[in-house]
């Protein structure tokens, strides 16, 4: 027989009700609900909303957040009935809006959540998306208020608990933000952003054992992540473990990459500069202008090399810049 959205969905949530099972974990009846629901009748739609959901699945890797985009619109036109499809786009415009504020992408989000409400009013996971925009726009009690809206109908979704664990770091209720994290990691032991999130209030909290273990989880998991691999590397600096195994954090078995985060390069050139390790301190940023130098005015790295000429110099040296 040929395979329907309905089918797929029908065989997903058998799937869910048994790990549920399997697990002891008991699903509230909207939780059950939204599992048996049918968001699509097209099966083009729904294919096109899978694969953005595994883009953005894809472990903190800002690069497929516009590739994931691209999937939902791609399901919404297909589908403009598809309410989780807008839902999921004004997600990944929340994602492109964050760090330059990007107006344009910020107001998509409003514009694909007015969709979605308009079509299925009062879905949880909207409140998920207006929680991290109103966090965005500074307002993090009322990202709070969100969260809890969401939790309340979906308490065993880890993305909810994850989202109420990063407001919380934001106002700097740090015991509030690790539980929330804590429970997120419990319910997705394999997220790679609770677990370095919590990793890094745990180092917030100069707690760098438990920093250093949730970041060593959060690596296991996803050898690939530069941002696991980053905070990792950042607790056993802080601990002030050997070079070595700082270093082995950062780069990975795969060393020094195009995709490697700029921030294990100051990472790793941190730690050479505090075991007074000029040489390959110098390599570092030779490394970081090769693989991502066009990234970067030059002025960038010669202000890097001429701090190290500084500290060799001395400490007044050193002060100057």
């Amino acid at each position: 027989r040929s395979l329907s959205v309905a089918n797929m969905l029908a065989i997903q949530s058998d799937i869910a009700h048994r790990v549920s099972d399997a697990l002891r974990a008991e699903l509230t009846p909207d939780e059950s609900d939204l599992l048996d629901a049918v968001p699509t009748e097209n099966l083009q739609a729904y294919e096109h909303y899978l694969a953005g959901v595994n883009l953005v699945s894809a472990p903190l890797n800002p690069e497929y957040v516009p590739l994931a985009s691209q999937q939902f619109e791609q399901a919404v036109e297909a589908d403009p009935g598809f309410a989780l499809a807008w839902i999921a786009l004004a997600d990944t415009h929340v994602s492109e809006s964050m760090g330059d504020g990007n107006p344009v992408a910020r107001q998509g989000a409003r514009d694909a959540l007015e969709r979605a409400e308009a079509l299925e009013p009062g879905l949880p996971q909207a409140d998920i998306v207006r929680g991290r925009l109103a966090a965005l726009e500074g307002n993090h009690q009322g990202a709070l208020r969100y969260f809890e809206s969401a939790e309340r109908v979906l308490p065993g979704d880890a993305r909810v608990h994850r989202a109420k664990g990063r407001a919380y770091q934001l106002v700097m209720q740090l015991d509030a933000s690790i539980a929330s994290y804590e429970r997120a990691v419990s319910l997705d032991p394999r997220d790679p952003v609770a677990r370095t999130w919590l990793a890094r209030v745990h180092g917030k909290m100069r707690s760098y054992d438990l920093a250093e273990a949730h970041a060593r989880t959060a690596v296991d998991f996803n050898p690939n992540c530069g941002y696991c691999r980053w905070t990792l590397g950042a607790m056993r600096l802080y601990r002030g473990d050997e070079i070595g195994l700082i270093i082995e954090s950062l780069t990975g078995p795969q060393g020094w990459n195009e995709l490697s985060d700029g921030r294990i390069f100051i990472t790793a050139f941190e730690a050479y500069l505090l075991n007074r390790d000029y040489r390959n301190a110098h390599e570092t940023i030779d490394a970081w202008e090769r693989l991502q130098g066009d990234g970067f005015p030059a002025e960038f790295f010669l202000a890097y090399r001429a701090l190290i000429v500084a500290i060799q110099s001395g400490p007044a040296a050193a002060a100057m810049h």
